[in-house]
């Protein structure tokens, strides 16, 4: 993903199968949509790294799915 990523928006990765997301480089994200990750299936890295996001504030979570509903793997925030 682009450092300049700034919103991962609203189901962008829902059921997705794919190896792994690289976020290591997505230092300009603020904010992530509703159901973005959910039932995300990664065979490879099962982990979202989002430690270099110092500038992710938020997150909405809607009634329709949580965020990360579905995904087991694991998710790193960034250090506050």
């Amino acid at each position: 993903m682009p450092g300049s990523l700034k919103t991962i928006g609203q189901e962008a990765f829902a059921h997705f199968k794919i190896p792994a997301l690289n976020l290591s480089f997505c230092n300009n994200l603020e904010s992530i949509v509703g159901g973005a990750f959910f039932n995300l299936k990664l065979s490879s890295l099962n982990q979202l790294d989002f430690s270099n996001c110092q500038k992710l504030n938020w997150f909405t979570i809607q009634s329709t799915g949580a965020l990360f509903n579905s995904f087991t793997g694991e998710v790193i925030l960034p250090q506050g």
